[in-house]
């Protein structure tokens, strides 16, 4: 399943989609890619670019680890793909990184989750749309706590 956050500006930054749609980010492990931060900062308003330097393709994180970044920093992305795994995935053997940006791909009715194991994916797209794909029961919960769209409706609008 595939569905689109429907244009919500304060909902782009991390901390507070993760609020509205009520996700517990500690019952997963993640993994972070594709990654072009366009804010980060703590609780001081203090901007801090070192968390995820350039140089790194991706981060595996576990939820409560996560969950403390959460509560120190304030994320915001242009791009960037957050991966969710069931919390006994500790190890990742993954043959290529989820992408977004550039990936022609990712715009498939039909994708899926290119680590076999994810949950859900959520995906940020040039600071204006957040996509998410996955399980459709987890989906179907999110739906009910924001708008949404479908996939196929959000391809068609102009």
């Amino acid at each position: 399943m595939r569905i689109v956050l429907a244009k919500e500006k304060n909902l782009f930054e991390v901390n507070e989609l993760i609020k509205k749609i009520n996700l517990n980010v500690e019952e997963y492990n993640w993994v972070i890619s594709d990654v072009t931060l366009t804010m980060l900062h703590d609780r001081k308003n203090q901007s801090h670019s070192e968390v995820m330097p350039n140089y790194t393709d991706f981060l595996f994180l576990k939820g409560e680890h996560f969950k403390k970044f959460l509560h120190d920093y304030s994320y915001s992305f242009i791009f960037a793909v957050l991966t969710a795994l069931p919390r006994h995935v500790e190890h990742l053997n993954i043959s290529s990184i989820p992408q977004i940006e550039e990936n022609e791909r990712y715009w498939n009715v039909n994708y899926t989750p290119v680590i076999p194991q994810a949950v859900f994916e959520i995906g940020f797209f040039d600071s204006t749309d957040v996509i998410f794909t996955g399980d459709q029961n987890i989906l179907s919960e999110f739906r009910k706590k924001a708008d949404f769209i479908s996939f196929e409706e959000y391809l068609q609008t102009p």
